[in-house]
């Protein structure tokens, strides 16, 4: 969340692009609810919630192997 990702190439030749936000009941707003405001409704994007905490593949390891089988599919 500091520093930007620096990017190259052409970013039209992904193919899929996928954005995951895990939900975690917390007393504090996820930083992350932004970017899943911004892309849940835009058709180029698919966009999976899951409960879980930050490690989301120590959480819920068999949901994240549903997610890369998806996006490799």
């Amino acid at each position: 969340m500091v520093q930007g990702v620096d990017l190259s190439g052409n970013l039209s030749t992904i193919k899929k692009q996928m954005y995951i936000f895990a939900i975690w009941e917390t007393e504090f707003p996820s930083p992350f609810k932004q970017f899943y405001d911004r892309l849940h409704d835009d058709p180029a994007w698919t966009v999976h919630t899951i409960e879980s905490g930050h490690d989301v593949m120590l959480d819920n390891p068999q949901q994240v192997v549903e997610f890369l089988q998806e996006a490799a599919g």
